[in-house]
């Protein structure tokens, strides 16, 4: 598939230059797509660590916790997921704080 080619080349990239956070996003959002929240996540806030101010990364960042939440109370799991809410909120909050 397109989408497995598309993280095959984000990972070359990213061996290559392991701290660029375009391509970290991009792989994020391969894992996104792929509903590969967890990996999505790993990415996300790789990406986040490099350069703070990406709105686009926190909305999927976030959109992705929720995911993973939503996955967790569903299944019963309900301090987990509550962590997970915790940390889908202190996006939100640094969104609001950069101006994004």
């Amino acid at each position: 598939s397109s989408r497995l080619r598309a993280g095959e080349l984000l990972d070359k990239a990213l061996d290559l230059h392991p701290e660029y956070p375009s391509a970290l996003f991009n792989r994020g959002l391969v894992h996104y797509v792929l509903k590969q929240h967890e990996l999505a996540v790993e990415k996300f806030e790789s990406s986040l660590k490099i350069e703070e101010h990406q709105p686009k990364t926190r909305a999927y960042l976030a959109q992705s916790l929720l995911t993973i939440a939503y996955e967790l109370q569903r299944t019963g799991h309900w301090d987990e997921a509550e962590e997970l809410l915790g940390r889908t909120l202190m996006q939100a909050d640094a969104s609001i704080t950069q101006g994004c």
